[in-house]
């Protein structure tokens, strides 16, 4: 702190989470890892046999360490970077900690720091309501005495009279319950002021390539809960900033890093990656229907007096009226490059109205109305003619967008054109993950679709996908399947198939309350339509009342566990697309929640990471006979929990050092037992040894 000016005293606040930085660092050299003495009595190994193994299995010695170099992020894809709050190059460590950069030398942390701290404007400009001040010096409250400081009242507008035409004022009087009849309508201001506090920034994740280190960040919209989202179409919490930071000369003094370029961009984060020098980032913005219903809804003023019939009939005149503004508001809203056509952009086919007794059809994305319907024929653009997919009888949850950068752009193009090209879908649902390979991404809602066989409403996976191959990326085919997948891991593209494993629940199943499967799509040709046709789906995977726990494609294989009182390890044939199906499968206790495939001794295995009662069970699976997988080896950490089964970047495996490094917490009845730090573990074909760890400081 000293050291690096006191910046923790003057910049943090209260409520800032606090960061301790000491004097020296205890973090051993890379090239010195040094066996911690380990008390063996809490640890359980066991080979394929089942047997304890002696407290002389291998362990690394200084006289057999193989050297290997790891920084790199655990990647689903391989040539696909995810982004994460954690990063390296092999020469520096780049962490985000709130709204603060850190960054230090990989080898020699002892060499310093850089400290880059996220610019932060906690003004009350335009708000009107300033709250409690504080005084930074005596940290005490200090109420500014200002007319504007006092939180507004709620008050009722002047009592108005409102008689319709419908038939004469001495008819309505007269007749009560008639159309006509005088009303009273007390009017309360529609919008509330509320104090506009603002959070400081948050670095969401970073993505790393050569001497760029770029940023995203996140600050609280300002416009969130005010006036001005009630009339936007769309309306994000977040507003995020691309930054881009020289991330080669790094100063170790305590200064920030140089700040290259930034850019604002639209929309609430969901994730990103990076394919060579192709950065993606892709977001969300909820839909604002209430902008274009609100002036719809029967206790509106403007229907007070009038009967069913005239109330619909007035209401679709209200609507035929603001349907081409909303739209084209909503196109200046979307922010995408349209480039006069409809290839960046799942078009709004149309709006339809019509009474309660339309018959059903399903839709892809959304439920058709066939008969007694009053189809309005929507165009978000001049130049857009041919609709994807309509969406009918509702607007879409949220808006999906897909935004692309050259990651290698000049320093002169970062700081005078910082350029992105975004396309976008409107999509159903919550946003679940995304899955990224080479030239295609697949962002995953999970919502409800109508299923007119049942008249019930049930969960189900939307994916849409974008070709990324250009520096536009451009929306080309949509798919559904019944239940929602598990994690980014459920969704894999192989020979232009896209395959997605999901768990559909059904609680009034009195036989079984889940059906696991793996559905295969294909992906269209241009002239084959926007639909992915489904082509195959296994049978229900597992017993009864099982679900996902675990899933991981590999090829023309998946590797599926499911759970309930046991752990049924699967092996998945993929390789007919028509008919996926089981060929082997093994029960053990526990579960897995994560799934790496490793190589030894030329053979394939599965490493697994999971749960068993208690206790971090991590579990090796010989699948070099698939119809015959068997558990080699196993681990137990007694009464412990790891990030790493929920969280696969937590997760690192040294292929050729045949090491296993996860985090692992630990706790107990007494302050001397527990444990938050990280182990390293020793893996070969039949056992599984830790051989170091590292306790945090507290």
């Amino acid at each position: 702190q000293s050291r690096n000016g006191g910046w923790y005293e003057n910049n943090c606040g209260r409520d800032d989470p606090v960061f301790y930085m000491e004097d020296s660092f205890a973090t051993p050299e890379m090239a010195e890892v040094e066996e911690s003495h380990m008390d063996h009595d809490d640890h359980e190994s066991v080979d394929h046999e089942g047997q304890e193994s002696a407290s002389t299995a291998s362990k690394l010695q200084d006289d057999d360490t193989v050297t290997e170099d790891s920084y790199t992020t655990n990647n689903q894809v391989q040539g696909v970077d995810e982004a994460d709050f954690v990063k390296s190059d092999g020469k520096h460590v780049f962490t985000a900690y709130g709204d603060v950069i850190f960054v230090w030398d990989a080898l020699d942390p002892k060499k310093g720091l850089s400290i880059t701290r996220m610019p932060y404007n906690d003004t009350k400009e335009d708000c009107p309501y300033f709250g409690p001040m504080y005084d930074d010096d005596a940290h005490v409250d200090v109420m500014e005495e200002s007319e504007e400081d006092t939180l507004p009242i709620r008050e009722p507008l002047t009592e108005e009279v409102m008689t319709t035409n419908v038939v004469s004022p001495e008819a309505a009087a007269s007749t009560p319950g008639s159309p006509g009849r005088n009303r009273k309508t007390m009017m309360i201001a529609d919008s509330m002021m509320i104090p506009c506090y603002k959070p400081k920034p948050q670095i969401l994740s970073f993505l790393l390539r050569g001497s760029r280190l770029t940023a995203i960040v996140s600050e609280q919209s300002s416009n969130y809960f005010r006036a001005e989202a009630e009339t936007s179409t769309l309306y994000d919490y977040q507003e995020l900033t691309i930054k881009v930071y020289d991330a080669e000369n790094v100063p170790l003094d305590g200064s920030p890093l140089n700040l290259l370029g930034e850019k604002k961009i639209k929309g609430n984060y969901h994730d990103a990656r990076s394919i060579d020098n192709h950065g993606i980032v892709i977001t969300t913005s909820n839909v604002n229907t209430d902008s274009f219903t609100s002036e719809l809804y029967r206790w509106r003023p403007q229907y007070c007096g009038l009967n069913s019939t005239a109330y619909e009939a007035l209401a679709k005149e209200t609507a035929l009226n603001e349907t081409e503004s909303f739209m084209e508001k909503m196109v200046k809203d979307l922010d995408v490059e349209l480039d006069g056509n409809c290839d960046s952009i799942f078009q709004v086919a149309s709006i339809q109205s019509g009474d309660s007794k339309e018959v059903y059809d399903s839709n892809l994305l959304g439920e058709y109305r066939k008969e007694e319907t009053h189809n309005v024929a929507v165009c978000v653009h001049k130049s857009c003619q041919q609709p994807l997919s309509p969406h009918c009888n509702f607007l879409p949850g949220n808006f999906v967008r897909v935004l692309s950068f050259d990651l290698d752009m000049s320093t002169n193009q970062l700081t005078n054109d910082f350029t992105t090209s975004s396309s976008g879908t409107f999509a159903p649902g919550w946003p679940d993950s995304i899955y990224v390979s080479q030239g295609f991404a697949g962002v995953v809602n999970v919502g409800h679709a109508y299923d007119p066989s049942t008249n019930r409403w049930k969960e189900s996976t939307f994916v849409s996908a974008f070709d990324i191959t250009g520096s536009t990326p451009k929306p080309f085919a949509i798919a559904r399947a019944p239940g929602r997948p598990l994690n980014k891991f459920a969704t894999d593209l192989y020979d232009g198939h896209l395959r997605i494993a999901t768990t559909t629940f059904d609680w009034s199943n009195t036989d079984s309350t889940t059906v696991n499967q793996i559905f295969v799509f294909q992906l269209p040709a241009e002239d084959q339509g926007r639909e992915m046709k489904m082509l195959g789906a296994t049978e229900h995977l597992g017993k009864k009342n099982e679900r996902i726990t675990a899933v991981r494609f590999r090829g023309d294989r998946a590797y599926v566990v499911t759970f309930e009182q046991i752990d049924p390890f699967i092996v998945v044939d993929m390789g007919n697309h028509s008919e996926p199906k089981v060929i082997g499968e093994l029960e053990i206790p526990g579960f897995s929640q994560y799934l790496h495939w490793i190589q030894l001794e030329g053979k394939s295995f599965m490493l697994g990471l999971g749960r068993q009662d208690e206790d971090i069970k991590i579990g090796l699976f010989d699948i070099s006979d698939e119809k015959k997988p068997l558990q080699s080896a196993f681990h137990l950490e007694k009464q412990a929990s790891s990030s790493a089964g929920s969280d696969s970047l937590a997760f690192r495996y040294l292929p050729n050092s045949q090491l296993l490094i996860i985090p692992k917490r630990e706790w107990t009845w007494t302050a001397e037992g527990n444990f938050d730090g990280f182990v390293v573990y020793s893996i070969n074909a039949t056992h599984i040894t830790p051989v170091h760890e590292s306790k945090l400081c507290s």
